[in-house]
């Protein structure tokens, strides 16, 4: 039988070559990028991957600004309850349609889960940042983007 032994690899040495590029253009640019980063729910790894999205574009030179509505203005610890803040996915097109209007707004990330699929995709029409970028949506490309499953060209 084969001896099928794994290979440690640090994600930090794969990823630098990439940061660099990435830093590289930035550089290039007028003004850095803003990301309008939308959170509304109280799910705690949503909040985590906030707080990693918000460090990653600082480490990149990429402005970051994290809107927090409805369930996502509430904290762990607080001594508010949870209903008083908003309900999970409240304010989260309200967020969006603001953004889509800012000039200043270069790219729209919301976390999820917020809720349903029907709701989700219409957030997503909603989004004019997506739509110019990838162009209009099939029905499987909407649901594959609630997912967060990207396409990679295998070129």
């Amino acid at each position: 039988m084969a001896n099928h032994l794994g290979v440690l690899l640090s994600a930090a040495k794969v990823a630098s070559p990439f940061e660099k590029e990435v830093k590289e253009s930035l550089a290039d640019l007028p003004r850095p990028p803003t990301l309008v980063a939308i959170l509304s729910t109280s799910a705690a790894p949503s909040r985590t991957y906030a707080n990693f999205a918000k460090a990653q574009c600082e480490n990149l030179g990429i402005k970051f600004i994290l809107k927090e509505v409805g369930a996502g203005r509430w904290h762990a610890g607080q001594n508010v309850s949870k209903e008083s803040v908003g309900g999970e996915g409240e304010g989260v097109e309200e967020a969006i349609v603001e953004s889509n209007e800012d000039d200043g707004c270069d790219g729209i990330l919301v976390f999820y889960p917020i809720f349903g699929g029907r709701q989700v995709s219409s957030l997503i029409r909603a989004n004019r940042l997506l739509t110019q970028s990838t162009g209009p949506l099939s029905s499987a490309s909407r649901y594959l983007k609630t997912l967060n499953v990207s396409m990679v060209d295998s070129r």
